[in-house]
């Protein structure tokens, strides 16, 4: 039986591969798989007060969707390249202290 794809936005397609150390994401590859995170309101105006200053300031359109994708390859290229000294780490150790 072939899968079906109707109602997906998976590509037919898919070639996954892992993370791996040296890869670097790129945020004009479209994004297919969607999620629903939860923000706190000062988070949210975070994003929205960050998205108007690089437009105001540098002349730079972007989304909040892909602020955030950007911020999630920071974290993972940082975890990758660091480990342990990475920022996600030592963030996450100081909130389960």
């Amino acid at each position: 039986m072939v899968p079906s794809f109707q109602g997906s936005l998976e590509p037919r397609e898919s070639r996954r591969t892992p993370a791996r150390a040296e890869q670097t994401f790129d945020i004009t590859k479209p994004a297919y798989q969607s999620n629903t995170y939860a923000f706190t309101e000062e988070e949210l105006w975070a994003i929205e007060d960050m998205k108007n200053e690089l437009q105001r300031r540098y002349g730079i359109k972007v989304t909040k969707y892909n602020l955030l994708r950007l911020g999630a390859h920071c974290l993972i290229e940082d975890f990758h390249r660091e480990g342990e000294k990475s920022f996600v780490v030592e963030r996450a150790r100081s909130k389960n202290k």
